[in-house]
């Protein structure tokens, strides 16, 4: 649960569940019979969400490979360069995909609707069915050492070569949206 207004539906969907579970364990005969629930545990945590800011330096442990396409961008907009550069990469000139100015002519040409700049990762769900597209992000800390996937994609429908593949790298003060070009 990511907002508290989702609360009083996650507490009724709860309460359905145990009653449901409850039916089923008296139907088996055990003869029980339930009064009340007089306690409820909940616990919470402040939610933080992740999201790309601006240009963070390739790690040195993966810049070699060639692997992923980094936009030196020093605006708000590097999930949108990283989309871009991953649906138009034929058309950016190889010794380039670095530079902003490359990728210019297809910015503003995704629905950003309900979404916000920076992105964060828990509305990247809502830009995929804006969009028509399915994205996974991996993470990995800025010295290279640890890569995990952070969010892989619902949509089930999704043939994994169509799949979008991003790397998120986190620096000190911020995070940075990339394109792995070859996982």
């Amino acid at each position: 649960m990511l907002r508290s207004s989702q609360l009083p539906e996650m507490i009724q969907e709860s309460a359905t569940k145990i009653g449901l579970s409850f039916d089923a364990f008296v139907q088996n005969g055990s003869g029980w019979v339930l009064e009340s629930i007089d306690y409820l545990r909940l616990f919470t945590a402040k939610y933080v969400p992740i999201l790309g800011k601006s240009y963070i330096p390739t790690p040195t442990e993966i810049k070699g490979k060639q692997a992923i396409i980094n936009v030196h961008n020093e605006d708000n907009r590097c999930f949108e360069y990283s989309i871009i550069s991953s649906q138009y990469h034929a058309w950016i000139d190889e010794h380039q995909v670095h530079r902003p100015a490359q990728y210019t002519q297809w910015l503003g040409k995704y629905n950003f609707d309900g979404c916000s700049t920076p992105m964060e990762l828990d509305q990247i769900t809502k830009f995929e069915k804006n969009n028509g597209l399915s994205i996974n992000v991996f993470t990995m800390l800025h010295n290279g050492k640890q890569v995990s996937p952070l969010r892989i994609t619902n949509n089930e429908e999704a043939r994994l070569e169509d799949m979008i593949n991003l790397l998120l790298i986190e620096g000190t003060q911020t995070t940075h949206y990339t394109w792995i070009k070859n996982l």
